[in-house]
């Protein structure tokens, strides 16, 4: 060892030691990457409480051992510091089969949590850096005050902090399952921490903070939404005509901001977009896709009745397929700003589909169909409007 090396292992022993006495905070594991990309153990800086936690239960930090290879990308180990504290189902059998291990792995886990006083509301809502904490139990500092909806693993509510005045959207992504589920799991969250934590934008939802505890990974969204735009259509309310007018322009703009980022959304639907006090938020990033990321990105296929073409076919997601589900979007926008219902909407598009459940309908297969409906909305009034924008849009339909 050169040194150079020596010099930064021994800072490396110092910095997490033995026996820690209290928990470390959370701005050590960011030295404690640094350091690592030094000594070029570029999968460890990326993890660096993960590598701290085995240090400490191997007592060194050689990442030949077995405890660090059942853990390694190397062994296909899926998790890293956003799935800290991790739980026994999840821990890869080196070292559940290690008595002396597993009950060091228990010991030393609590010591690399955040500490408690970074999830006080001061600190957690001023926390600009957006740093992710690990905690034990979210519980602890939020009560839930309304559930909204569950689908899947996710569940959304609000929520208000223990004892205090802020209140947040809370989804929530159970970590319970197979390892293969909590994979998929994680990496969703994963992609849409990376995103919001990234963009800001007037139409897109805002970040407030996130953590992991041991039932779920958790994001923490503000605001809290009047209603989303498919409640708003299904609604069918006049007051509403000319807000869905507007709202044509602020969703192109935020989805121009996301492609100008580098980012395509990848899952674009009614559901998807909140309205607040009038105004449009996109919300949901779990499978947006940087274009910029070199990884190898995981293929979702998202909601099939917008989805384009192409992303059925199991192509790379690109500008054009979020050009295509906001032309379905707009769709449906105009069809109620023209003053039908989106239940006649799906009773025409069934007239080329066997579908029973309107949601399943997807719109790229019932291609004579929306143009004739388009065609029909032309009809219902002297200004085209939208339309000519619509078929623009979804011009693989023509």
């Amino acid at each position: 060892m050169s040194s150079h090396n020596a010099e930064i292992e021994a800072y490396l022993a110092a910095r997490i030691g033995i026996q820690p006495r209290e928990r470390y905070e959370d701005t050590a594991f960011i030295d404690i990457g640094r350091f690592l990309q030094l000594l070029h153990h570029e999968e460890w800086s990326k993890k660096p409480k993960l590598y701290t936690l085995l240090r400490l239960v191997v007592g060194s930090g050689d990442t030949n051992h077995v405890i660090f290879k059942a853990f390694s990308n190397e062994r296909g180990y899926p998790y890293g510091d956003f799935a800290i504290p991790i739980s026994l189902p999840y821990l890869p059998d080196e070292l559940r089969q290690d008595e002396t291990a597993l009950s060091k792995f228990w010991h030393f886990q609590p010591y690399v949590l955040s500490p408690d006083r970074l999830m006080q509301e001061d600190k957690f809502v001023q926390n600009m850096n957006h740093a992710h904490r690990s905690i034990w139990n979210g519980d602890t500092y939020f009560n839930q005050e309304k559930f909204i909806e569950e689908g899947g693993s996710c569940a959304i509510s609000i929520v208000r902090y223990v004892g205090g005045s802020s209140t947040f959207a809370r989804k929530r992504i159970s970590k319970s399952g197979s390892i293969s589920n909590q994979t998929w799991r994680l990496k969703r969250f994963h992609q849409e921490l990376t995103v919001l934590r990234r963009l800001q934008h007037r139409h897109l939802i805002n970040f407030i903070g996130s953590f992991t505890d041991r039932q779920c990974f958790t994001l923490l969204l503000s605001p809290i939404a009047d209603c989303d735009l498919k409640d708003m259509l299904n609604k069918q309310n006049p007051k509403d005509i000319m807000r869905l007018k507007t709202f044509v322009g602020c969703l192109s703009t935020a989805v121009l901001y996301l492609h100008d980022n580098d980012t395509i959304h990848g899952d674009l639907k009614c559901k998807n977009i909140l309205v607040k006090n009038g105004e449009v938020l996109l919300c949901d990033f779990g499978i947006s896709r940087n274009l910029m990321d070199t990884e190898e990105s995981t293929h979702f296929l998202g909601t099939p009745r917008y989805c384009a073409p192409e992303v059925e076919g199991e192509e790379e997601r690109k500008h054009p397929s979020d050009v295509f589900s906001l032309g379905c979007v707009f769709l449906e926008m105009v069809t109620v700003i023209r003053g039908f219902t989106l239940a006649a909407l799906n009773e025409h598009l069934k007239g080329s589909v066997e579908e029973k459940n309107n949601d399943n309908i997807v719109l790229h297969k019932a291609s004579s169909q929306v143009v004739s409906w388009l065609n029909e909305l032309e009809t219902a009034g002297p200004d085209p409007g939208l339309i000519p924008l619509i078929r623009n849009m979804v011009c693989v339909l023509q």
